[in-house]
């Protein structure tokens, strides 16, 4: 058998002849535990017989290969599923609860290895992904311990893009909701917005066109668990009168329906604007979501913690790539903290890995981070130049009015951007509600 890299925490088994599997797998227990690979079927059964493997996660496609009894591990199935944990805890061998669980989809792997790691893992769990010392993020630390005593407080987390709020909302989730319940993460600005209400309150059967069942929205499907609704800013102006009834009743209405359905997750929000920054919220709903606000600080109010973040992201690197070990030394330390950082621990993230793809020997130094920040900077300054054809200047000359010039910003905008009124929104610098109203004014929007 072979084990990864790791030094500590639970060991985890895996049986797998899909490279891909293996890498999700890795990449889900490499920040809590070890990884103990068997090679064939004689180690495999090692695994499913070791008192020191707290769980094996296994191919289906190799179980008939291994000899396997679905029986004796407590499922049933022909195996045309994606894998098998099995023993996913001493506790639940020794209390005679199943010890197999079928995944079918790459998001039901990720959803089970975290609830592995909340049984395996020390109590802390997400909290310890939330890395560095600086005060800043010591008071985040002792924040999220304080409100996750508190389930249904919703919590409101606030910060610049690249912060660490969805790793913030997980930490919540994992210190306040039951083990086996449900995180179900929202980006608010990727549904449009004709499907918003049904995905978030769910529908009845013929409640519209194509409806032909019912289906539960998100904030059901949550259970006892956390729904995260990231970017909660952009949420159709439409909406946010039904979110509000829905979050102090802690009843949705689905559409179509006349009933109500009672729902109890925890409701996690986060957003990189506030009232102050001409967000396109109603006040009452801003404050019943911000039953809790928590702020995220930005890497430049936190640069002692810079290197403590790049030797991590590092070192996960390496890990993923299965490349030979990498070194950040002092000089490209000190490149990084001169950096004001305008993505945050998302861009430093970027840079580190960039640095190494450029370093030819073990060590990355200040010449390879140099150059991975320059080829970032001109990367941000070309995604953030004026599109082709938004040239004012020229629409000027061609002899059109002001208005034409207008149209022609907003529209070409907006189609550049993929027909995303959010992303053109940002592009343009001006709120999505006053873009929404101009591209209805130019009869691009019903």
């Amino acid at each position: 058998m072979a084990s990864s890299a790791l030094a500590g925490g639970p060991q985890v088994g895996l049986v797998a002849q899909c490279p891909e599997l293996q890498d999700s797998v890795r990449r889900e227990v490499e920040s809590w535990g070890r990884l103990v690979v068997a090679d064939d079927a004689a180690a495999a059964h090692e695994l499913a017989s070791d008192p020191t493997i707290a769980a094996t996660v296994i191919d289906c496609a190799v179980l008939t290969s291994l000899g396997l009894d679905y029986s004796a591990l407590g499922v049933t199935g022909k195996g045309d599923e994606l894998l098998v944990v099995v023993g996913c805890s001493s506790t639940a061998r020794s209390s005679g609860q199943p010890l197999g669980v079928y995944v079918r989809r790459r998001d039901e792997l990720q959803a089970l290895m975290r609830k592995l790691a909340r049984q395996l893992a020390p109590p802390q769990g997400g909290l310890e992904r939330l890395l560095g010392d600086d005060p800043a993020m010591q008071l985040v630390k002792q924040q999220i311990r304080q409100v996750a005593r508190f389930p249904e407080i919703p919590v409101l987390i606030l910060g610049e893009t690249g912060t660490g709020k969805e790793l913030a909302a997980e930490a919540i989730h994992e210190l306040s909701s039951p083990i086996d319940a449900p995180y179900v993460a929202v980006n608010c600005a990727a549904i449009p917005d004709a499907l918003f209400e049904s995905e978030l309150f769910g529908h009845a059967t013929g409640a519209y066109t194509g409806a032909k069942g019912a289906r539960r929205g998100l904030l059901e499907a949550a259970g006892r668990g956390t729904i995260f609704l990231d970017e909660v800013g952009e949420l159709p102006a439409a909406l946010q009168p039904k979110l509000l009834r829905a979050v102090e009743s802690r009843e949705l209405r689905p559409v179509g329906a006349n009933h109500t359905v009672a729902f109890s997750a925890r409701i996690i929000s986060a957003t990189n604007r506030g009232l102050a920054d001409d967000l396109p919220m109603r006040r009452d709903l801003y404050y019943r979501l911000a039953g809790f606000a928590l702020r995220m600080p930005s890497l430049r109010e936190r640069h002692a913690d810079i290197p403590v973040l790049a030797n991590s992201f590092l070192s996960s690197f390496v890990r993923r790539q299965s490349i030979a070990q990498r070194e950040l030394t002092q000089e490209a330390l000190e490149a990084l903290q001169k950096h004001t950082w305008p993505g945050n621990v998302r861009e430093l993230r970027v840079i580190v890995q960039h640095a190494a793809i450029l370093a030819p020997t073990r060590l990355v130094n200040d010449q390879h981070v140099i150059r991975a920040l320059r080829t970032r900077s001109a990367q941000v300054a070309s995604s953030d130049a004026p599109a082709a054809g938004l040239d004012a200047a020229r629409l000027l000359s061609a002899g059109r009015g002001l208005p034409d010039i207008e149209r022609a910003l907003v529209v070409t905008a907006y189609q550049e951007c993929g027909r995303n009124i959010s992303r053109a929104a940002r592009l343009l610098g001006i709120p999505r509600t006053t873009l929404r109203s101009k591209l209805q004014r130019f009869g691009v929007l019903d």
